[in-house]
């Protein structure tokens, strides 16, 4: 719900300047990957306006950069905005710079690309809002993690 929240205000026609799409902003390209991993055939950019598909496909991308950052939210948020390979980057100049020992507020707040920084900062925001309001005994939902 918070990367929704954030990346389309919940609208599934939203396009972005980077020419991402849907509620999840999946970019062209990589949602030709992620549908031909999760087997969605026939695949059409137009799919990622399909609220159903985006969420399946944005789910599935974000599960497997949770799974490559070792469940590290912070890491896989910024990968899903900035890119994996950038976010290792990142973490390989900090381990080598400062110590293995990484805060995750000091580094979301080192995150040299602004937009990306401000992406982690805003969902982790919603995230944590998100599941204060559901947490268990709220409204009958629980949101793990």
């Amino acid at each position: 719900l918070a990367v929704i929240r954030e990346e389309s205000r919940f609208n599934p026609k939203t396009i972005s300047w980077a020419n991402a799409r849907g509620l999840m902003q999946i970019i062209p390209q990589t949602g030709r990957n992620v549908a031909r991993l999760i087997g969605i055939r026939p695949y059409y950019t137009m799919k990622l306006h399909e609220p159903e598909t985006n969420i399946r496909m944005g789910c599935y991308y974000l599960s497997q950069l949770l799974k490559r950052f070792d469940g590290n939210k912070v890491y896989a948020l910024a990968g899903y905005n900035g890119g994996p390979l950038r976010v290792k980057k990142w973490k390989n100049k900090w381990q080598t710079e400062i110590g293995t020992e990484i805060d995750m507020d000091e580094f979301v707040e080192s995150i040299p690309l602004s937009e990306t920084r401000r992406y982690v900062q805003k969902v982790l925001k919603s995230y944590y809002e998100y599941k204060r309001l559901y947490s268990e005994g709220r409204a009958g939902y629980r949101i793990k993690g």
